[in-house]
């Protein structure tokens, strides 16, 4: 039987966070007919609740680990209801904070030259985390977080047993961008350029001001994904979610990943619309809309539901109990 110490675990995983975050604490909240826990870990330079980094666990080394990884911009509350699907499957599950995210000052982070290496060991250390709550590891994410999940199986396939799960993924998002994304002088200017960043806005989730200099450097971890693809195959099962007319990340993308990098994958397309509006991009993954607080001087698009979640849901869950 797998030793597991889950205190230790969990410290584990909020040592990770110490080195950039500083003072953390551990909130550990018992599940509802106490069949498991959430464990928090609490920051006082973070926004609050929906901005921590997480684990749902089963108190017990499970059969499945699943790591779900937010977008650019957000936090890891995007994944949660994806998460529980998962975790009522069985599968101890852990959601990372990227690097310069859920920040209420996020400025310099966001400004870092190395942000995308950075995300990259987020990624790295949570699996090593991940590792020890279950035998078989799958990754997924939302756009950005899809894109570093996929990053990390190219780079050491061997590790992830279980199945890849893309949502909206930043597979493509034009070549225009991608490759301006490789110029340093371009990303000089829109660094200079860029607006000074705030945590604080109407999305509780969600920074209000989209940085171009983090957009870039997921333009290199775009690049980079398809370098290591090239003439590769991924032998994990891959899921993939999209919405069709997605015009952030390209419906191209998944059609080339499908047809000439997987051996065994699913699409699950979506093609719906909101009040004659199709489905935003990082909707994608939200079971309930998010409401908006009042009393900043930004203009957001409120975040909507996903009108076909569960049926979504239940695709993904029914492609994970066959790994």
């Amino acid at each position: 039987m797998q030793y597991y110490n889950n205190n230790k675990i969990i410290e584990t995983f909020c040592q990770t966070y110490k080195k950039r975050l500083g003072n953390c604490l551990i909130q550990t909240d018992i599940l509802k007919n106490n069949n498991g826990y959430r464990h928090e870990i609490i920051s006082p330079v973070l926004r609050g609740k929906g901005n921590y980094p997480f684990i749902l666990s089963h108190d017990k080394y499970t059969e499945h680990v699943v790591v779900l990884t937010h977008g650019l911009s957000d936090s890891p509350y995007y994944m949660e209801a994806i998460g529980w699907h998962f975790f009522y499957a069985g599968a101890n599950v852990v959601f990372p904070l990227l690097y310069g995210h859920g920040l209420k000052y996020p400025d310099k982070a966001l400004q870092d030259w190395n942000l995308f290496k950075k995300w990259k060991i987020d990624i790295d250390e949570t699996i090593t985390v991940a590792k020890k709550l279950g035998k078989h590891l799958s990754l997924g994410g939302l756009s950005t977080g899809g894109a570093l999940s996929l990053n990390a199986v190219l780079r050491d396939t061997e590790q992830i047993t279980g199945g890849l799960f893309l949502f909206s993924t930043a597979l493509e998002i034009g070549s225009l961008y991608e490759n301006i994304g490789l110029i340093p002088l371009v990303q000089t200017y829109y660094r200079m350029k860029q607006e000074k960043l705030t945590g604080y806005g109407p999305n509780p989730y969600k920074y209000p001001i989209f940085s171009n200099f983090s957009g870039l450097q997921l333009a290199n971890l775009i690049q980079e994904n398809k370098r290591l693809l090239k003439k590769n195959k991924i032998k994990q099962a891959v899921f993939i979610a999209h919405s069709v007319q997605d015009p952030t990340t390209l419906l191209s993308g998944v059609i080339d990943l499908l047809e000439n990098h997987v051996n065994n994958g699913v699409a699950f397309l979506i093609s719906s619309y909101n009040d004659d509006q199709p489905l935003a991009h990082g909707d994608l993954v939200l079971e309930k809309p998010i409401e908006l607080l009042i009393g900043y001087p930004y203009q957001v698009v409120q975040p909507r539901a996903n009108p076909r979640f569960d049926e979504m849901m239940r695709s993904a869950i029914q492609f994970f109990e066959k790994l």
